[in-house]
Order: C-alpha cells, then structure tokens, then sequence
C-alpha cells in the first residue's frame, strides 16, 4: 500500500481547515469540527482526561454523572485538579515517585498495554520508568498528566485539552 497519498489527503485536510480558520465562517467549521471530535471522546466529553473513576465526592464534581465508571466533571481545570491530586497523593500517602509504579498505580485493567503506557509518559517527561521523581513540583506533574492524557485519551483528545486548562488545574489543587 502507498502511503504518500494519504498523507497528502491529510496534509491537504490540514491546509484548508488552516485557511478555514481564517475567516469567519471558516472559524464556525473549524469549531464545529473540533466539537464533532471532542464529543466522541467519553474523557473530553465528561471533563476527564485522565478518566478518573467514580467514587470521590471531588470539588466541581458534575452533579448529573453521564458515565456508570468514570466521573464527570463540570469544566476541564476541575478534572485536572482531581487527576494532580490523585498523583500527588501517591507521593504523600504510598511513597509513590516513579512513573513505572504511579501508571502500575493508576491503570489496574488487565490487558491494557501498562508497559505502552510507562513507556508513553516516560518519554513525554523525557526519563527512564524507575527515575525518581518530585510529584510536589508543578512542571513534573504537568508532564506527567499530559503524558497520561495520551494514553486515556488519545493523541487527538490530548490535543483538546489546553495547556491554560491544564495550569488551571494545576492552580486548583494548589501546585505553585
């Protein structure tokens, strides 16, 4: 099969949204595409990039939860800020500092791929599975979480997710 075709599909996709966006109209489609995608992604949709399970009675804890698994939160910094916390805690409560044992941590489903998922958010941070690492310290934990995202919810869904909603977040549960 020859790729280069479908990569000038895509490359060409690419230019005219990149020219849509420039107008008026164009910025109504754009967005309109962007929502299209983002509302088949259930961790966009829900707030929850990290797709935290229910359970905890978090702050800005939607009040109608659309999932029976995974929580909904009422805006992106709110779903965040429970992910950080939860990250954090790992630290704190079980001495948790590797990437290797907080994604062993986070994602217990048998048969996801945890080693794709160690690997995705080691590189993200740019160190090995077994550094230790500081989830007291804004920058890590950031990287870390957009690392994460990734694997929750995909690189398209990822891309959703703004880095000013990520710092929000951030804000929320108190990272200086």
């Amino acid at each position: 099969m020859n790729v280069r075709p479908i990569y000038l599909y895509l490359l060409g996709a690419a230019l005219v949204l990149f020219i849509l966006s420039r107008t008026q109209k164009g910025q109504e489609v754009t967005a309109a595409v962007t929502d299209a995608i983002a509302s088949t992604i259930g961790g966009i949709r829900r707030n929850n990039p990290l797709n935290i399970e229910r359970g905890d009675p978090w702050i800005g804890l939607s009040e109608v939860q659309t999932h029976n698994r995974f929580a909904t939160f009422d805006d992106m910094p709110h779903g965040i800020r429970a992910a950080a916390i939860i990250l954090r805690n790992y630290q704190r409560k079980y001495g948790i500092r590797t990437v290797q044992a907080a994604v062993s941590r986070w994602d217990q489903d048998p048969g996801d791929p945890i080693e794709e998922y160690i690997e995705t958010v080691s590189n993200y941070l740019g160190v090995q599975k077994d550094t230790v690492l500081n989830f007291e310290d804004r920058a890590t934990v950031f990287s870390y979480l957009r690392g994460a995202m990734i694997m929750e919810v995909g690189r398209a869904g990822a891309l959703l997710v703004s880095d000013a909603d990520v710092n929000a977040g951030l804000d929320l549960a108190g990272f200086a």
